[in-house]
């Protein structure tokens, strides 16, 4: 269940332009491992009655297992000749898990019967997953630190239990401690690994679109009024450049008396001024075009494909609501403006 929460997660996260792909790479891992412990386990006994459907879900789940693991890893790795050898590695599981399924399929072989063979190829790839593993260790964050951990512990108890099966199959070794499998709990650490992952992954990103974000903000964001200021509106317009067939309305604005304001009642007032002609032009343009501070008490709003009609109905409802908040403000100033366009 954990591993098909952590699936979900990710997936979510992809679709949402996330890049998650890593994560979902190890969320498959954790859901085929999840599989072949509830069926090996005799735990789908429980819901499915028929043994040879389990017996199918055991050993594909198995097979199919270090496939995303090692699709992960392809993910993870810088150097392009390891990058190489685990999607060969991959192909090769792929290749050896659909000649199993059809030989099964035709009752020619049973898959338990390729056990071996899987065993062989899942522990050179483990050997190469930690050899890799190590030689870039350091250079990893800590969250991926603690992911990859989780991924080598999981791989360790494999690994354990390999020598286990194969001491009870030709050994004959029947003691009870022996035959308790560790998988489970590797599994529960590498899913807690995961999520820890995960947790710190998704922080660092939303800071850094946080950071992002605050950047633009200083660099296109008008600090007194919260509108975009002389460099967004030179970018809005190169922008415009490559839309010829369009037409395109710019209406140079300039708010009256800020000077006479400011000298006359200090600069606080002043600001006050044109916050509040900022957020009028802002209610009254903001729905039909681009407006922006240039600096002082000038001001721009840029139409696209808006008639005349309309723009001459912006004015006049520019003009409507400067009277309006004439008529009931209690401010030392009042609001007009002069415009050509």
């Amino acid at each position: 269940l954990l591993g098909l929460s952590a699936f979900i997660i990710s997936t979510s996260a992809l679709v949402f332009k996330a890049n998650k792909t890593k994560l979902i790479y190890i969320s498959l891992f954790a859901v085929s491992v999840s599989l072949w412990i509830l069926s090996s386990n005799q735990i789908f006994g429980l819901i499915f009655h028929n043994t040879s459907v389990i017996s199918n879900i055991e050993y594909l789940s198995l097979y199919l297992a270090p496939i995303p693991l090692l699709l992960y890893f392809f993910k993870m790795q810088q150097n392009e000749h390891y990058k190489k050898v685990f999607l060969l590695m991959a192909h090769l599981l792929m290749i050896f898990n659909v000649l199993v399924i059809i030989l099964n399929y035709f009752n020619i072989d049973h898959l338990c019967n390729f056990l071996t063979y899987f065993q062989i190829i899942a522990g050179l790839s483990a050997i190469f997953i930690v050899y890799s593993t190590f030689k870039v260790y350091r250079q990893k964050q800590q969250h991926e630190k603690i992911l990859t951990n989780g991924i080598l512990i999981m791989l360790a108890i494999c690994f354990t239990d390999i020598i286990r099966f194969y001491m009870e199959k030709y050994l004959q070794i029947t003691n009870v401690q022996l035959q308790i499998s560790l998988v489970p709990f590797g599994a529960f650490v590498l899913v807690i690994a995961f999520l820890y992952s995960y947790g710190i992954e998704t922080l660092n990103m939303l800071y850094k679109n946080l950071e992002r974000q605050t950047l633009i903000n200083l660099a296109y964001v008008d600090v007194l009024t919260k509108i975009p200021n002389r460099a967004k509106c030179e970018a809005t317009i190169n922008e415009l450049e490559d839309k010829i067939d369009s037409e395109i309305t710019i209406i140079s604005l300039d708010l009256n008396n800020l000077k006479n304001v400011n000298d006359t009642y200090g600069h606080q007032y002043g600001d006050e001024m044109i916050s509040k002609f900022s957020s009028i032009l802002n209610e009254v343009f903001s729905n039909i075009g681009f407006i922006a501070r240039m600096g002082g008490d000038e001001f721009i709003a840029i139409l696209t494909d808006v008639s005349n009609n309309k723009v001459e109905k912006a004015l006049y409802d520019l003009s409507e609501e400067l009277l309006s908040f004439n008529k009931t403000s209690k401010t030392n100033y009042s609001l007009s403006v002069a415009y050509g366009y």
